[in-house]
């Protein structure tokens, strides 16, 4: 029934939202995390990134928020130098009018953070996408294929897997 199927997706939604207020932090600070100063976050800018704000900024959001994660095999990332946070940060940022498209956000309102974890069989990137304005900000099937494009920045060759459940080869 569709309406027992809404309620256990607003359930399951209000469960997220709880606990939105640690993804950053859990982001920044969970094991594996490459550190830039105190924590692990980075952005579109070299500008200081002050935890508790970004923390208290995606917590009160009240738009739409991505959580994407790429990630590459062991052998892939140092193959290709996928392996610090900086090769990963310059990747997102010259794709950040990709993102943005994808996303349906104008590039001026865009926002995103992202930390790379240097686990030991697949290094990875979490990255959180939104706007600044709720009003826009949106992603479709059709759009996710910008993903694919920054994707095969990396390599046409390596798989990258993002939390929409995109396999690239």
């Amino acid at each position: 029934d569709q309406k027992v199927f809404w309620e256990v997706v607003k359930k399951i939604c209000s469960l997220f939202v709880g606990s939105i207020l640690g993804v950053a932090l859990r982001l920044a600070e969970r094991p594996g995390v490459e550190k830039i100063g105190k924590h692990g976050l980075f952005s579109q800018t070299d500008d200081k990134i002050h935890l508790d704000k970004v923390c208290n900024e995606v917590a009160n959001h009240d738009g739409v928020i991505w959580t994407h994660v790429v990630s590459l095999t062991r052998e892939d990332a140092e193959r290709l130098g996928y392996n610090k946070a900086a090769t990963w940060r310059e990747l997102i940022r010259r794709n950040a009018m990709q993102i943005a498209e994808a996303h349906k956000i104008p590039i001026s309102e865009m926002k995103w953070y992202a930390a790379f974890h240097n686990t030991t069989h697949h290094p990875h990137i979490h990255l959180v996408v939104f706007s600044g304005n709720i009003k826009h900000g949106y992603l479709t099937k059709k759009e996710s294929t910008a993903y694919i494009a920054y994707s095969r920045t990396i390599s046409s060759e390596t798989r990258c897997i993002t939390c929409l459940h995109f396999k690239l080869k």
